[in-house]
């Protein structure tokens, strides 16, 4: 069954590819490949297994005997962290402004996750842009590093 992209929007809530694959997934329980593509019919096979691949390495669902079974217990806590941590891949050096800005998130969120990166020496500050630091990301990990942020 074809879906328009427009169809697809009132349908899952969202315009972000990736979150309707995940929602599509979960209402299906179990899909194939094939039937992704036929529903996402505007989308290239290739960036559809793309995205399914960044959602199986998250955890929201699992590839078996090629189909893909939604994860139960997976929620999308985290989704802002992986936007930024995409943005500061492309980024050659930001400040959490600017990474908000790229990311889509808001600037405290940004800030913050800008601190937990460097403290866990992710990040370098490479200077300032008047009181505002300026920071270079060093890993070239594709998949977002987990941080635990606790209270001290």
């Amino acid at each position: 069954m074809r879906i328009s992209p427009s169809e697809r929007k009132v349908l899952f809530g969202t315009t972000v590819i990736s979150r309707q694959l995940q929602k599509y997934v979960e209402a299906k329980g179990v899909v194939g490949l094939d039937a992704v593509c036929e529903v996402f019919n505007e989308q290239p096979r290739r960036t559809l297994r793309n995205h399914l691949l960044q959602l199986c390495q998250r955890g929201a669902m699992k590839k078996e005997d090629g189909v893909y079974i939604a994860s139960k217990g997976y929620t999308a806590i985290g989704a802002k962290a992986d936007y930024a941590w995409r943005a500061a891949r492309i980024l050659t050096s930001f400040d959490p402004s600017s990474l908000a800005k790229v990311a889509g998130i808001d600037r405290e969120h940004a800030a913050t996750l800008c601190r937990a990166w460097l403290k866990e020496g992710l990040l370098v500050r490479v200077g300032r842009d008047g009181s505002v630091p300026l920071y270079r990301l060093l890993s070239k990990d594709v998949v977002r590093p987990i941080v635990h942020q606790g209270k001290e």
